[in-house]
């Protein structure tokens, strides 16, 4: 588990004026920014000596640090190979 991460009150304050005034918040903001969590799990399984497989799973909540993208869950896969 990863601790939330949270955009300072400055920031959201001027994305809010900015926002109220009919600006454009930047092409990659969706909106006024506030907080993001991120839930992971993962595990290491010793496939063969030297190789490890690591499957991975995270859920976001608030991607973007706004509540306009929904949350949003991921699942990866990892390959080390120590040779």
């Amino acid at each position: 588990v990863r601790f939330p991460r949270h955009v300072s009150h400055r920031r959201r304050l001027s994305q809010q004026l900015a926002q109220d005034a009919g600006l454009p918040l930047g092409s990659s903001i969706h909106g006024v920014q506030n907080s993001s969590h991120i839930i992971e799990a993962y595990y290491g399984i010793d496939a063969f000596p030297g190789i490890l497989i690591q499957p991975e799973f995270q859920y976001m909540i608030h991607p973007g640090e706004t509540h306009r993208i929904p949350n949003a869950a991921m699942a990866g896969l990892k390959l080390i190979a120590n040779l």
